[in-house]
């Protein structure tokens, strides 16, 4: 689940008091791009509320439980973030990839260029390669090892080329022998 919340402005950051908050359910065909937009749009709508309400006298600001341990502070962005690590489970993967995407996008190697890897699937194989390797039939797919399972690939980016399907970025490109 996540949500949106209005609130009160204080000094310190996460502190003041909550007059209005609604929630929604993460997909699993959601990522960054999707979640962003369902956001916004069920922000505006809460916004709207709460201003209605406020003005008329119909909200009762509820303090937020300060507690050290509940407030945390999201960690900056960076493009370390991004790098895919295969010796992770598959989920953990693809969640990486769903959090990162469309923007600024998880990314691993392949064949020495940097391939951003917008959305795939699990596939709940054991794999017979390292974590990292890859298997691909060149024409309908290409998995990644990961910990546990595979990772299939079904949108992505190779650098310098437009954002493709798969079928489209394996119909044009060469694989090293």
């Amino acid at each position: 689940m996540t949500g949106v919340t209005t609130f009160l402005l204080k000094q310190e950051i996460d502190t003041g008091d909550i007059l209005l908050s609604k929630s929604l359910p993460i997909e699993p065909s959601d990522n960054f791009g999707t979640l962003y937009t369902k956001l916004q749009q069920l922000g505006a709508l809460l916004l709207v509320e709460t201003i209605e309400k406020y003005v008329n006298g119909q909200l009762i600001p509820q303090p937020q439980v300060a507690s050290e341990n509940v407030i945390k502070h999201a960690p900056k962005i960076s493009k370390e973030t991004g790098q895919i690590n295969w010796n992770q489970p598959a989920q953990t993967v693809l969640n990486l990839i769903r959090g990162l995407s469309p923007i600024p996008g998880a990314y691993t190697q392949l064949q020495g260029k940097q391939l951003k890897i917008f959305s795939g699937t699990i596939i709940q194989t054991l794999p017979q390669k390292k974590a990292g390797e890859f298997e691909t039939d060149e024409k309908s797919f290409l998995h990644f090892a990961c910990e546990d399972g595979w990772l299939c690939v079904d949108e992505m980016q190779l650098e310098g080329k437009k954002r493709m399907n798969i079928a489209a970025f394996l119909a044009g490109f060469r694989f090293e022998k």
